[in-house]
């Protein structure tokens, strides 16, 4: 007699871990691919499409397909073009991989203000803390005590926070997003 879980796992086609993960990109129109605004004005850009920067809902789209891909598996990207020459094709490249090391470099400068203001409200609800043990004489001050007592823990709750609930999406962000950036980029038509 089988249990459930035996019938799940059969019913589970596992794939082989050799075999890649393709996600593909349909392009029909080039400028679709890029924002249609520039950063200092209001007036649509019809000028050099190579001067343009990717749109963010690419690099979204990409993000959200590798996020059903297992972690090991190797991923490709598949750029479909109507109109598809090499040069074009390694631009498009070029500039995704561009948008996504700048969104690596946004993570990172996240991370490092994420750490830097764990540490410091840390050293905040340490020191309230320190002060009622040193001084005695606060117990005598009900209110006061209770006062830098509540303050401790709202600044270490706030560290905690920090810590292990808005970091761990940052580097899981991050480690898509690193993925997307050594995926190999293929054309096709």
């Amino acid at each position: 007699m089988t249990t459930a879980v035996e019938k799940r796992n059969k019913s589970i086609k596992k794939k082989p871990f050799f075999e890649d993960e393709i996600l593909t990109l349909c392009i029909n129109n080039e400028k679709e691919l890029y924002n249609k605004f520039s950063f200092f004005s209001d007036e649509p850009i019809d000028s050099n499409i190579h001067e343009l920067e990717i749109n963010d809902e690419v690099i979204n789209y990409l993000e959200k397909q590798l996020y059903h891909v297992p972690p090991f598996f190797p991923v490709k990207v598949e750029l479909r073009l109507k109109q598809a020459s090499e040069e074009k094709f390694n631009h498009i490249e070029k500039t995704i991989k561009l948008a996504i090391q700048e969104k690596l470099f946004d993570i990172e400068i996240n991370l490092a203000k994420m750490r830097r203001n764990s540490v410091l409200l840390i050293i905040g609800g340490v020191i309230p803390l320190s002060i009622t043990q040193i001084f005695s004489t606060l117990t005598t001050r009900y209110a006061l005590s209770e006062l830098f007592l509540v303050m401790t823990w709202v600044f270490m709750w706030k560290a905690v926070e920090l810590i292990f609930f808005n970091r761990p999406d940052l580097t899981r962000r991050k480690s898509r997003l690193r993925r997307l950036l050594k995926a190999e980029f293929l054309m096709s038509h």
